[in-house]
């Protein structure tokens, strides 16, 4: 699991865009022990699976041996929570579980949305391109040209591959930043008749402006 979110004390993980949460997280927010909650998950898994797989993984210990740990969606969680007593501690915990899921999808909408305005028009400005040098000749595909500027943008913000669901509000703002930079860029060289080529390098030459502008280190994902 990955992208940890901490809300109100309970640790949400995030796998494969959808929230989850451990068995250790649920018993420790309950106040029972972690290996009651993980053998209440077994004694139920096929009730549990119902709501879809239960993922497992193999953590390391100290002492150098693994443990086993079920991680539930927010409805397993919701029904594992069922079968708890009503305690006033449960009760005050099953609260903060709901509220923690609510925080963590909050938090996952914001981060999947938050440059997509600019995401879209500067995508718009980068087909322009591609429409013009097809038609001065080009064989080369549209999808290279919008691939080529989303890989330019990771390398000069210091993005790897694949983890931009992991960066911060901040950081996704400086990639908005980048990709509005992008639309006006290209948009300039439409209007003064400038090739696919020559408009790609200027926005490689500008946006390591943006970056030193913006202050912002390399590195933005590790």
């Amino acid at each position: 699991m990955k992208n940890l979110l901490t809300n109100d004390g309970v640790s949400i993980a995030i796998d494969k865009q959808e929230p989850c949460i451990s068995h250790k997280s649920i018993a420790h927010s309950l106040g029972v022990d972690n290996r009651s909650m993980y053998r209440l998950i077994i004694e139920y898994q096929s009730e549990v699976t119902s709501f879809g797989k239960v993922r497992f993984e193999n953590a390391p210990l100290t002492s150098g041996q693994r443990e086993r740990i079920a991680y539930l969606s927010e409805n397993q969680c919701y029904f594992v929570l069922t079968l708890t007593r009503n305690t006033a501690k449960a009760v005050q915990a099953k609260s903060a579980l709901v509220m923690a899921f609510s925080k963590a999808r909050e938090a996952l909408i914001q981060r999947q949305t938050q440059y997509l305005p600019m995401f879209h028009s500067a995508h718009d400005s980068i087909q322009s391109i591609a429409c013009r040098a097809r038609a001065s000749g080009s064989n080369t595909p549209e999808s290279i040209y919008h691939m080529n500027y989303e890989k330019l943008i990771n390398k000069v913000f210091g993005i790897d591959a694949g983890a931009r669901d992991r960066l911060s509000v901040a950081q996704q703002c400086a990639v908005t930043v980048a990709y509005a930079t992008i639309e006006n860029i290209l948009n300039d060289a439409a209007q003064r008749g400038l090739d696919h080529k020559q408009a790609y390098q200027m926005v490689k030459d500008n946006l390591p402006k943006i970056v030193a502008l913006l202050g912002i280190s390399p590195r933005l994902a590790a």
